[in-house]
């Protein structure tokens, strides 16, 4: 189904826009606030991506939506809070 095959191109954006969005410059920038805006940042960029490339592929805009909501639910955030994790234990 082109639907599964979409939601492959979605993780893949958004583990461009996580890449994008690490590492951390210091431990004051990991704040809550700064935490959450990165990781609200990554998400929709991976919902855009795929978005765009399912409108590339053809798909109507229900489809469409469903690959965006598709890729929201794949977002792997873990490298982002290892980053995180790494970051503050090297600083303390």
């Amino acid at each position: 189904m082109e639907f599964f095959a979409q939601g492959r191109c979605a993780v893949l954006g958004a583990k461009s826009a996580l890449s994008q969005a690490t590492p951390f410059d210091s431990v004051e920038d990991m704040d809550i606030e700064n935490i959450a805006n990165r990781i609200r940042q990554a998400c929709v960029e991976a919902a855009l991506q795929a978005y765009e490339d399912a409108g590339m592929q053809g798909l109507c805009e229900e489809g469409r939506w469903e690959a965006a909501v598709s890729a929201l639910r794949t977002v792997d955030l873990v490298p982002m809070l290892r980053d995180l994790r790494q970051a503050a234990a090297n600083n303390s």
